[in-house]
């Protein structure tokens, strides 16, 4: 049975999936869900993902959301290309990069982004933009030297920072 993706056009974090399994070369069927016609809140998909967000994989019998936790399973179970590391240290050094992006990046952008789409918060977005641009100062500095963040290879941090 193929590997089932269910997402929605504009995540990042379906991205992140869509580029493991691509890197992985692992055969999947698309399953694009339209946010505008709330296909994500259907009782069907809300069975599979009660939070009703996106992604979500079905491999066979397996169910699982949260974009990091899924490339990790998608890692384990077909381990080759590795993307998590080949040493402990690299290893370290890849969950650091996805940490550091999930709560410092992430949130940073968050507080820039969200302001110009509602117009609310907008005192708050200097601050954001200067934490953002240290962050991305960060990135740059990493990969200054190397095409990749970690190691001399794509990993699991260049596609989760991606975003």
């Amino acid at each position: 049975m193929a590997i089932e993706l269910y997402w929605g056009s504009g995540s990042p974090f379906a991205w992140r999936v869509m580029l493991t399994l691509e890197v992985k070369k692992l055969p999947y069927e698309s399953k694009l869900l339209e946010f505008s016609k709330g296909e994500h809140k259907t009782p069907a998909y809300l069975k599979l993902n009660p939070r009703g967000k996106v992604p979500t994989l079905k491999d066979a019998d397996y169910v699982l959301s949260e974009s990091l936790a899924i490339m990790s399973y998608l890692d384990r179970k077909y381990p080759e290309p590795q993307l998590f590391g080949k040493t402990a240290e690299e290893t370290g050094l890849i969950w650091r990069a996805l940490a550091e992006c999930e709560s410092y990046f992430l949130i940073a952008a968050d507080k820039v982004v969200r302001p110009m789409f509602f117009g609310t918060g907008l005192d708050k977005v200097e601050e954001a933009a200067q934490t953002l641009r240290q962050e991305l100062k960060t990135m740059d500095e990493r990969v200054a030297g190397s095409r990749w963040l970690v190691g001399d290879k794509i990993s699991a941090a260049d596609i989760g920072v991606f975003l």
